[in-house]
């Protein structure tokens, strides 16, 4: 009549319940079916599961291109040909100033009223720099200059880098503008001669 316990071998109450601590009683073959089933009901769960985190884990670590979305590398570049990566604000920016400075017209780049060596800097590789004269009205007629392009530039008139050009003329007529386009950042003038309170202005 001695009850079994984990230490002594005596009578014993069997058990259906899965949920007992009791170390007095024994479970059922009920009890170990029903939480053999929990366990496999429990191990199929966690398979679902792991597959759904490899999917997940797949979808998250694909690369994106113009047909499949996902992850993405930044870049600053403006000039790259590579579909898969996207623009940074910084590189939309840039790209934006470009396009505002090409297409925002002139401006000026400096002033001329003496005789001497007339340096301009600060400018676009490229783009056409416009050089005018002009003269107060009633001295026109008599207003001129005379100007020699030295250096950093190829001219857009005569495919020359040194010419000499005249900027208005004795008999009150205007030539046309000298236009140069830099191939460097800067370009030099020989002013040879004024007349007339002339001014020489530069655009780009």
């Amino acid at each position: 009549t001695k009850a079994a316990s984990t230490t002594v071998v005596g009578r014993v109450k069997l058990s259906d319940a899965v949920d007992s601590e009791s170390s007095t009683t024994a479970a059922t073959s009920k009890a170990v079916k029903t939480a053999y089933a929990k366990g496999v009901t429990a191990a199929a769960a966690a398979a679902t599961a792991q597959t759904k985190a490899n999917n997940a884990y797949t979808e998250a670590t694909k690369a994106a291109s113009t047909t499949v979305v996902g992850r993405v590398k930044l870049s600053d570049a403006v000039n790259s040909a590579d579909s898969t990566t996207a623009a940074t604000s910084k590189a939309v920016k840039t790209a934006y100033d470009k396009a505002v400075a090409a297409a925002g017209g002139v401006a000026l780049k400096g002033t001329r009223t003496t005789k001497g060596t007339w340096t301009l800097t600060g400018l676009t590789v490229g783009k056409p720099l416009f050089v005018l004269g002009s003269a107060p009205a009633d001295n026109r007629g008599n207003s001129y200059c005379y100007l020699n392009a030295i250096s950093g530039t190829n001219d857009g008139l005569f495919g020359t880098a040194q010419y000499r050009f005249l900027l208005g003329s004795g008999n009150g007529h205007c030539t046309n503008p000298l236009v140069v386009v830099p191939t460097e950042t800067s370009v030099s003038f020989d002013v040879i001669s004024f007349a007339g309170n002339f001014t020489v202005r530069a655009y780009q």
